[in-house]
């Protein structure tokens, strides 16, 4: 999201999560530099005025506001690796659903997202944080709610990987955070300042463009022959027009569901681990995308790749999949300032050489116009809304 996933962990960044706050605590020492039994309160040598702030009987001295450029630069080098990673997988999701076996987008979805569980869950584990895996009770609700929401996001990305060049199924994924302020405004009653209404019909403006290119040229309306791409038919241009429509509109579904999973992250806050938010969504992914395998007709269950590339390009989607996130977690505990977040922008840019060397495609000029303006007002979104919060004093400036 960005491959769709990739927004999975932002919440957290904007909600200061314990890995990435900016500020430590330390329990209540005496003079002999010793907790005292009872907890020590009040017992504490150190003066509030001093810049320290008294909580529920715990000092919280805020680090110095030096950033580390080493750290910043470990973070965008992870978020850089990640969006590698996420073009890199779905250009083998691409060509799996292009071989002789055409693979469905549920098989696939159900390799990556159950390689992605065992990782994720083995990395708790051995971290000491088996009870995360499932989550505090009292917030199994909005769990599920990001989990199914994710796996609508995935789904429709997966699908219009079919028809879709890759650059164009990706950049589609970058209407998510102007759909979650539509979402808000209309059921959390969030404010929707009117640049962002401009900025989401400049967005529709675009996917207009990716999905239609040819439509909208000028001797679309005249009298001559209407030329078809690649040798193409009529008949089977048309088909091919009305397949990337199906392909937006799931797509489009997709950025619906990744715009209700952001919105229950908001929700949860920091009240969960990132990765424990993460896991629940590949879980429920690797459940539902097995039970549609063999439930949904005409799939007919679990079918076996072809050959032996088809079996590396399975595993290399998995793999890549869980690498992906493992690196945006990791960028986001390195550094907290927005700098690394806005990398996930970089994808674009993947895809599209990726769109060149691997399927020789380059896409149609109304296409790549699109593409720039869903990206553009996906950028300006982002910086109006860093803008206002450091008006308001919420963030600190990067480095």
């Amino acid at each position: 999201m960005i491959h769709n996933d990739k927004e999975s962990l932002q919440p957290f960044l904007d909600q200061e999560h314990d890995a990435q706050d900016g500020s430590f605590e330390l329990p209540e020492l005496n003079t002999n530099n010793q907790i005292p039994a009872g907890g020590g309160r009040n017992s504490s040598p150190y003066d509030p005025a001093d810049g320290e702030e008294l909580s529920g009987g715990r000092h919280t001295i805020e680090k110095p506001r030096l950033i580390s450029r080493r750290s910043c630069t470990r973070a965008i080098l992870f978020m850089l690796g990640a969006q590698v990673f996420s073009a890199s997988m779905n250009v083998s999701i691409r060509l799996l659903e292009n071989t002789e076996t055409h693979l469905h987008p549920l098989q696939i979805l159900f390799v990556r997202m159950s390689i992605t569980t065992i990782g994720i869950t083995a990395w708790l584990w051995k971290q000491q944080k088996a009870n995360n895996i499932l989550g505090r009770p009292e917030n199994r609700k909005l769990l599920l709610m990001r989990a199914i929401g994710g796996f609508l996001g995935v789904f429709g990305l997966y699908y219009s990987l079919r028809y879709l060049n890759l650059s164009e199924a990706t950049v589609i994924t970058f209407m998510m955070p102007l759909v979650a302020g539509l979402g808000g405004y209309l059921f959390l009653n969030s404010p929707l300042p009117r640049v962002q209404v401009v900025l989401s019909l400049l967005s529709l403006s675009g996917v207009v463009l990716i999905a239609a290119p040819d439509a909208i040229l000028p001797w679309s309306l005249s009298s001559k022959p209407v030329p078809t791409p690649s040798g193409l038919t009529t008949d089977e241009a048309t088909a091919t027009l009305i397949k990337r429509l199906q392909a937006l509109a799931v797509g489009l579904l997709g950025v619906c569901g990744s715009a209700a999973a952001f919105l229950s992250m908001s929700g949860l806050g920091k009240a969960e681990d990132p990765l424990t938010v993460v896991n629940y969504f590949a879980a429920l992914c690797t459940v539902a995308s097995l039970a549609g395998l063999f439930v949904l007709p005409g799939l007919g269950g679990f079918r076996a790749p072809g050959d032996w590339w088809e079996w590396v390009l399975l595993c290399f989607s998995g793999i890549s999949g869980f690498l992906m996130q493992f690196l945006i977690t990791l960028s986001l505990q390195a550094e907290k300032s927005l700098v690394a977040v806005n990398m996930v922008y970089t994808q674009i840019v993947f895809s599209l050489v990726l769109d060149g060397v691997v399927f020789h495609i380059i896409p149609h000029a109304m296409s790549l116009f699109g593409c720039a303006l869903i990206v553009g007002s996906a950028v300006l979104l982002a910086w109006h809304k860093t803008r206002a919060q450091r008006k308001a004093g919420n963030i600190e400036d990067g480095p």
